[in-house]
């Protein structure tokens, strides 16, 4: 990522999810604790992450592409969507 005109090396958290009947569980926290300890380990200390809601007041914008590997379920999910044709 360039920040500033500076390289920083940062990790991405993409798509975060836990099955449906194990959600109640509170497995994301867990999950994501777990993913910053890896990246720790690799001593990378930044993370940029995406999320499927809207924050009041931006504070950043960037170009972000990315490649679905399973687009049908992306949409089952809601997670994407299919343009009319």
């Amino acid at each position: 990522m360039v920040v500033n005109s500076k390289h920083v090396t940062m990790a991405e958290i993409n798509f975060l999810c836990a099955h449906k009947k194990l959600r109640s569980l509170r497995l994301a926290p867990l999950l994501i604790k777990e993913v910053t300890r890896r990246v720790n380990l690799r001593d990378i200390w930044q993370a940029v992450y995406t999320s499927g809601t809207t924050l009041p007041t931006p504070f950043s914008a960037a170009p972000y592409w990315h490649r679905n590997l399973n687009p049908k379920k992306l949409v089952d999910v809601k997670f994407a969507f299919k343009p009319q044709d």
